[in-house]
């Protein structure tokens, strides 16, 4: 998820959004598409520093 949300901010692209097997429905970009993919950064270290507590609140724990 790090890896993923720094590759996609330097791209330089934006974020593609639609159905899955359809061409994209539109692009999000600018300060939206930056606050995504901080967001999903933050995400991935919170897995990667507290997996027992980050992993309840995404619903992925077996309990």
């Amino acid at each position: 998820m790090v890896v993923g949300s720094i590759l996609q901010h330097f791209s330089g692209r934006g974020i593609e959004y639609g159905w899955e097997g359809r061409p994209p429905s539109g692009t999000i970009t600018g300060w939206p598409a930056a606050l995504f993919t901080a967001a999903l950064g933050v995400a991935g270290l919170a897995v990667a520093i507290w997996p027992e507590v980050a992993m309840g609140f995404f619903g992925w724990d077996e309990e």
